[in-house]
């Protein structure tokens, strides 16, 4: 938790990228323990992304509907640009 805080108070702040599909296949665990959800609540920023559209099989769009409906988060919570 400490390396976290440290990426957060960092001068700028640390940002995570994150490949939800990705990860999860290769870590073989469900969308809903990612840990981006303590990334967030840690105040850590994150940028999703598709890490490799073409072995991955999936898009940016198809990360974000992952984000919002498979780990749970309220869209209307974070910017999507």
């Amino acid at each position: 938790m400490e390396l976290l805080q440290s990426f957060a108070n960092s001068e700028p702040p640390i940002t995570i990228e994150v490949n939800l599909t990705s990860n999860v296949k290769r870590m073989n665990f469900d969308f809903t323990k990612h840990p981006v959800t303590t990334f967030i609540k840690n105040n850590i920023p994150v940028c999703l992304n598709c890490d490799n559209q073409f072995l991955g099989n999936t898009t940016s769009s198809q990360e974000i509907d992952h984000f919002i409906y498979d780990v749970g988060k309220e869209s209307d919570q974070y910017s999507f640009e």
